[in-house]
């Protein structure tokens, strides 16, 4: 009984910890792209480039890398469900 209510709950926190990489891997590329070669840049300019690059790289993590990210989370934690089941019954 234990296991049936375990491994739902750790297949989601897997996923969820994949959405959070592909989060962190989207605000990394827009920080190295966009925040860090403009820092001494004056105001408007880092606005324009903000707004100019970011835009895209949102849509990118928004719509690319937190999904694909959460799927493989998924599997990931799927595969070690399974792997440790079957290491626990030999």
């Amino acid at each position: 009984m234990w296991n049936e209510v375990v491994k739902p709950l750790a297949i989601f926190l897997s996923g969820i910890g994949g959405a959070g990489v592909g989060w962190l891997i989207g605000y990394s590329v827009y920080y190295f792209t966009e925040v860090l070669p403009f820092r001494n840049a004056p105001d408007p300019e880092r606005v324009f480039h903000a707004i100019d690059g970011g835009v895209p790289i949102a849509i990118l993590t928004l719509w690319v890398l937190i999904p694909s990210c959460t799927i493989v989370g998924f599997l990931v934690g799927n595969y070690l469900l399974k792997r440790r089941k079957a290491e626990s019954f030999l």
